[in-house]
């Protein structure tokens, strides 16, 4: 979260901007129920005048008509009736208006999330913020929404309680509007000093629900227990969830001294009140009526701004989390381009340097390559040379980049980055979806595929067998969200995200980020032929710091440190006896070569 907290009030009004744009007739029909509710608490001081002036006149021999009396009556009662009913009326409305704007909203975070610059996942700090919003949005959404409520219905109780306080003393309406200020005004500096001390905790938070998934994570729970670590990490765990506590008493600490000042100034206007209709009362001056009027119009409006005050106090950080996503409905959006034809002229990188937000090393360096259409590259280096951001880059993930990129005749840069969907790629970090083999496959995939092209690819990249004999074949569910789903190896599952590339063929170029990590040597070799095959007239650029496909390859592009240090055939480096012929020398006994 940011250092400097933003300005609550602003959000609130965003807030409200927002649902008048989304819902303006269900808006306005919902602040019109809420202005008719409110004033039951106006007829209910109206009720009370007459029911204690009647009574004077009753006991003073003045009149007693007991039909004139409940003829009277009656238009309070009903008015109370009515007016309680649309409070009814206005809590269920309530609901189904925030269940519109609960479905209005996780729509829109999810499609923001999905085409925001990938550069944005690059940050930590911006990562958990992504998180942090798509997981709590809704919920400080309501809480701003909830707070307008309150305000609203303040604001409406005020007006009708100094119209009634005016006829009594213009003093005590002038000390009420000060009282609420005054409250209002702590409450928004609480609101900032607790943010800040939000602040100092969240990283606390972070730590101790990180030690707190350790345990529930898949993979991770079998290194827990295989590695006997559970008494560390819980004992971790443990001293996370200490200070975070420690923090939280703090801020409570400081809520209750807060809002004792804001008490202050009520508890004047409530004893000078009290004192001088007590003055009135004894010289005959007022009622009994009016001291209870009196005490009713304190109760609503002290008990209202209170409760505000506490809510939004103790709910800061919902409403930051608020701030935090129309922060996010301002990020850059990706390029998707319709256009897939590299019109002869290759791809070329010039000048092209790269840093990533945590470091101050360059990923990639002034790198130039440039390569021609159709060609069959292997791009090969160590972990952490500069291979994979060369490859974001490239299909338009990473967007921070100094120098230029050109694709076919069109030429891109930091503030006009290559567009997605021109390049298609496969890596490591592929993912399975909890849904059918089928499916797998054909996501991302806009036109219809037959069972029987399905089964050529599947039999492709080695896999067509065994899925022939589960019972429901391409159809049988992945993972644990239908009870027949099974699970696969990581072998299986990296040839069938190898099919979902071969399914989805209509790009010019292909990317194959260390397209065969989980696959035996011999495996990786199979399938790096099949891939070759189907590829057709495309480019394809195959990056791996294992060598399997590189002797098939039309060129070999070596890196080393963000910049290309190696260039040419298998044959031409070998003979170089550089950093390839070293790497491959290594490997060789791998795949059977001499």
């Amino acid at each position: 979260m940011k250092k400097n907290s933003p300005n609550i009030i602003k959000i609130l009004f965003r807030v409200l901007k927002d649902l008048f744009l989304f819902q303006t007739f269900k808006s306005i029909l919902m602040i019109m129920l809420l202005a008719i509710s409110s004033l039951n608490g106006f007829i209910l001081l109206k009720f009370i005048d007459y029911i204690t002036l009647t009574a004077t006149q009753v006991s003073s021999g003045e009149i007693f008509d007991i039909s004139s009396i409940i003829i009277k009556t009656m238009p309070f009662i009903l008015s109370l009736l009515a007016t309680n009913l649309v409070a009814q009326y206005y809590s269920i409305y309530k609901i189904r208006f925030n269940t519109q704007i609960d479905e209005y909203l996780n729509s829109k975070i999810k499609k923001k999330l999905g085409i925001i610059h990938y550069d944005y996942y690059e940050s930590s700090m911006v990562y958990e913020k992504l998180n942090r919003v798509n997981e709590k949005v809704v919920g400080g959404y309501n809480t701003a929404i909830d707070s307008i409520v309150k305000i609203v219905e303040i604001l409406f109780y005020m007006s009708f309680y100094i119209i009634y306080l005016m006829k009594i003393n213009i003093v005590f309406s002038v000390l009420v509007i000060l009282s609420i200020f005054f409250s209002g005004i702590i409450a928004t500096k609480m609101s900032k000093s607790k943010h800040k001390m939000f602040v100092d905790i969240t990283k606390l938070n972070q730590k101790r629900d990180y030690l707190d998934q350790l345990p529930k994570d898949k993979i991770a729970h079998q290194e827990y227990q295989s590695g006997r670590l559970f008494e560390s990490i819980f004992q971790k765990y443990r001293e996370a969830y200490t200070d975070a506590q420690k923090g939280y008493l703090k801020i409570h600490r400081y809520t209750i001294f807060a809002e004792a000042k804001a008490l202050l100034l009520f508890v004047i206007t409530i004893l000078f009140s009290y004192l001088y209709l007590s003055f009135q009362i004894t010289n005959g001056i007022t009622t009994v009526g009016v001291v209870v009027s009196l005490m009713i119009i304190f109760d609503n409006l002290y008990g209202r701004s209170e409760a505000l005050s506490y809510y939004i106090s103790n709910r800061i950080e919902d409403l930051l989390i608020v701030n935090e996503y129309y922060e996010i409905m301002n990020y850059n959006e990706v390029q998707i381009s319709s256009q897939y034809s590299l019109n002869n002229s290759g791809i070329k990188f010039v000048n092209v340097s790269y840093c990533y937000p945590q470091s101050d090393i360059k990923a990639l360096d002034q790198l130039n390559i440039e390569i021609k259409n159709g060609e069959k590259i292997a791009i090969v280096g160590e972990n952490g040379s500069g291979k994979t951001t060369f490859s974001n880059i490239l299909l338009g993930l990473l967007t921070e980049f100094d120098g230029n990129v050109i694709i076919g005749n069109q030429e891109y840069s930091k503030q006009n980055p290559p567009p997605i969907q021109m390049v298609q790629s496969l890596s490591q970090d592929f993912t399975m979806y909890q849904t059918s083999i089928r499916n797998n496959i054909l996501f991302g995939e806009k036109g219809e595929l037959t069972y029987e092209k399905l089964s050529d690819i599947l039999d492709t990249v080695g896999i067509g067998e065994f899925v022939n004999t589960l019972p429901n074949k391409s159809e049988t569910f992945l993972g644990q969200l239908e009870d027949e789903g099974i699970e696969l190896s990581k072998g299986q599952e990296q040839k069938i995200a190898a099919a979902r590339i071969i399914a989805n063929s209509k790009t010019p170029v292909w990317i194959l980020d260390e397209p065969t990590a989980y696959l035996d040597p011999l495996a990786e070799i199979d399938m790096y032929k099949y891939l070759y095959k189907l590829s057709n007239e495309k480019t394809v650029l195959f990056i791996s710091h294992r060598l399997g496909f590189a002797p098939m390859a039309d060129r070999i592009i070596v890196f080393d440190r963000g910049k290309v240090v190696e260039i040419g055939t298998h044959e031409e480096l070998i003979r170089c006896n550089g950093i390839y012929a070293k790497m491959y020398e290594a490997q060789k006994s791998w795949y059977g070569a001499n």
